[in-house]
C-alpha cells in the first residue's frame, strides 16, 4: 500500500509541473523602443544668452528648433516605425518683469518686450517649461520614457547695463514746451508734461528718492514739483505764472539720493517764450486788412482763396509744421500742402452761396440709392472726408532756438521778409472728389439716372463765388489737446 500510494503521488507531481529534464524558466519580458526625441532640444538659442547683459529699452528672443505644434515624424525602434511628435510650450516667463510676447506666423520665434523700461544693473531670469508629445492610438500625449515624462527646462539668468538712470531723447515721444521752441506761450496751458515711448518708472517710484523740475534762466530758478503716470508714462508739472516773455528759459528734470544728497538731472532742454502770452493774444496781432485774391489752382474752374497778412510776431518751425497731400487725379500731380503742428485750422464750410447751394447739394446731399457710398481714392484721414483742414500758413519764415543762442543767451524776434499768406485750398479736394464721384455714377447708371445723380453726371464743379468763407485757427498741443480756437473768414469779393 505504501508503495502504491507513493508511486501515484508522484506521478500527480509530474502531470501537474509537467516534468522535463530542463529547470524551469522566467516568462519572457518586452521593453518599448526609446523615443527618437528623447534628448532632442526643443529651444534652439535665446538672446541675451546666460549670464549677458540686456539694454533697458531691449527685447528677448527665443528661438525653437521646431517650429512649436509642428508635427514630425521619426522612425523608432528596429525594424523601425514612424512616430508622430510635436513640440508644446508649457511657460515661458521672466522673474522680475511683465513682458508682451510676439511670435512669428509659424511660432518657430517669440519676441519678448516690455511696456516699461527694465530697471538699470538688475538681475532677471527667463524660464522656459516644454514637452514633447506623440501620437498614440489617435490621441497625442506627453512622451513618457522610463517612467518620466519628457520636458525641457530652461533657466537663463541675464542681467541689465548698469548706469542709465537718465532720460535719453530717443525714449521721448512728445513734449510740451517743446525742446528749442521759439514762440512758447506762457498762460496758453498751465500744464508742462513729457510722454515716454516706454515707461521708466523706476526713475519716480523709489522711495529713496526725490524728483521735481526747474526752469532755470540767467537771474532766477524756479522749482516746480512733478508726478509721473506708471499708467500712460507721463511727466506732468505745472508752468509758473511767473515766466517772462521772450526769454530763454532751460528746463531741468531733477532726481535727488535722500540718503546721500546726490543730485542728477534726469532731462534738460530750452526754450524761449513767446512775445504773446497766448496763442489767441498773437492771432489778435494779425492785420489782415488785405485783400483776399482767388487764385486759380487748375484751369478753368478750380480756385483757392489767398489772402496776405502781418503779425505782431511770425512763427517758428513748430507753429508752421506742415504735411503734403498728393492729389494723384491731376496731371501733373497736384502737391497741396496743409498745417499740421502747432498751429492747425478748421473750416466752416456753411454760411456761403458756393457751398451751401452748390458744393453740398452735389456732392454731401443724400443720394438715391442710401448703400451707395463712393469710395475717394485720397487719404481721408490728412485733410478730412470733407477737407476741413486744408489750410496753411506760407511764407511765415519759421525758425527755432540754436546752441548758439542758448549759450549768448540771446534770441531776437524772428524777421520777416515778405507778409506771410492764409491759403485757402478746399478746391482741389473737392473738385477731384466731385470728378471721380461723376465717373462712379456714370458707370452705375448706365441707362436713365435718378434725378439727384443725373445732376452730378451732367453738371460741372461750381467756381468759387463770392462771399465769407469761414473757418478756425487753432492751437494743438503735442498730446492732441486743443487749447485755443479763433474763428476768423475771408472774404472773396469775386463773383
Amino acid at each position: 500500500m505504501n508503495r502504491i500510494h507513493l508511486v501515484f503521488c508522484f506521478g500527480l507531481i509530474c502531470i501537474f509541473n509537467s516534468c522535463t529534464d530542463k529547470a524551469p524558466q522566467p516568462a519572457a519580458q518586452t521593453t518599448d523602443p526609446e523615443p527618437a526625441v528623447v534628448g532632442k532640444a526643443i529651444v534652439s538659442s535665446i538672446s541675451p544668452d546666460k549670464n549677458q547683459t540686456l539694454d533697458i529699452f531691449g527685447s528677448i528672443t527665443i528661438k525653437f528648433a521646431q517650429p512649436l505644434n509642428k508635427v514630425i515624424s521619426l522612425p523608432v525602434g528596429n525594424p523601425s516605425t514612424l512616430i508622430n511628435y510635436k513640440p508644446v510650450l508649457e511657460i515661458i516667463s521672466v522673474q522680475g518683469a511683465q513682458f508682451k510676447s510676439t511670435w512669428t506666423a509659424d511660432s518657430s520665434q517669440v519676441v519678448l518686450k516690455t511696456d516699461d523700461a527694465l530697471k538699470p544693473g538688475s538681475n532677471f531670469v527667463i524660464r522656459i517649461v516644454s514637452h514633447w508629445k506623440e501620437k498614440k492610438n489617435n490621441a497625442w500625449q506627453i512622451v513618457n520614457w522610463q517612467n518620466k515624462e519628457v520636458r525641457e527646462t530652461i533657466e537663463s539668468p541675464f542681467s541689465t547695463v548698469a548706469g542709465k538712470f537718465q532720460i535719453e531723447a530717443t525714449n521721448i515721444a512728445y513734449m510740451y514746451p517743446v525742446a528749442n521752441q521759439y514762440h512758447f506761450f506762457p498762460k496758453e496751458y498751465p500744464q508742462g508734461f513729457l510722454k515716454l515711448i516706454k515707461g521708466q518708472s523706476y526713475l519716480f517710484t523709489d522711495s529713496g528718492f526725490d524728483t521735481w523740475v526747474e526752469f532755470q534762466n540767467q537771474t532766477a530758478v524756479i522749482t516746480q514739483p512733478l508726478s509721473y503716470s506708471s499708467d500712460n508714462y507721463t511727466i506732468t508739472y505745472s508752468i509758473p505764472s511767473s515766466l517772462q516773455n521772450e526769454t530763454i528759459y532751460t528746463l531741468v528734470l531733477k532726481r535727488k539720493n535722500k540718503a546721500t544728497n546726490e543730485t542728477s538731472d534726469l532731462y534738460k532742454y530750452s526754450f524761449r517764450t513767446s512775445k504773446f502770452n497766448k496763442f489767441s493774444d498773437k492771432v489778435a496781432s494779425f492785420d489782415l486788412s488785405a485783400t483776399v485774391f482767388r487764385k486759380l489752382e487748375i484751369p478753368f474752374r478750380v480756385h483757392s482763396l489767398v489772402q496776405d497778412f502781418s503779425s505782431g510776431e511770425y512763427f517758428d518751425d513748430f507753429e508752421l509744421g506742415l504735411r503734403n497731400d498728393t492729389l494723384k487725379s491731376y496731371s501733373p500731380a497736384l502737391i497741396v500742402p496743409y498745417a499740421a503742428n502747432l498751429i492747425q485750422f478748421s473750416i466752416e464750410l456753411g454760411g456761403n452761396d458756393w457751398y451751401d447751394n452748390q458744393i453740398n447739394p452735389l456732392l454731401f446731399a443724400p443720394w438715391t440709392d442710401p448703400n451707395f457710398k463712393p469710395a475717394l481714392s485720397r487719404d481721408t484721414s490728412r485733410v478730412g472726408a470733407k477737407p476741413t483742414r486744408a489750410m496753411y500758413i506760407a511764407r511765415g519764415t519759421g525758425g527755432k532756438l540754436t546752441d548758439g543762442q542758448i549759450l549768448a543767451n540771446n534770441a531776437p524776434p524772428i524777421t520777416q521778409g515778405s507778409l506771410p499768406t492764409l491759403s485757402y485750398m478746399v478746391g482741389p479736394f473737392l473738385n477731384q472728389d466731385f470728378n471721380q464721384i461723376q465717373n462712379i455714377l456714370a458707370n452705375k447708371y448706365t441707362s436713365g439716372a435718378p434725378s439727384r445723380e443725373d445732376k452730378v453726371i451732367w453738371g460741372q464743379f461750381p467756381i468759387m463765388t463770392k462771399g465769407i468763407y469761414r473757418f478756425k485757427m487753432r492751437y494743438r498741443l503735442p498730446n492732441g489737446m486743443i487749447s485755443s480756437s479763433v474763428s476768423l473768414s475771408m472774404n472773396n469779393p469775386i463773383g
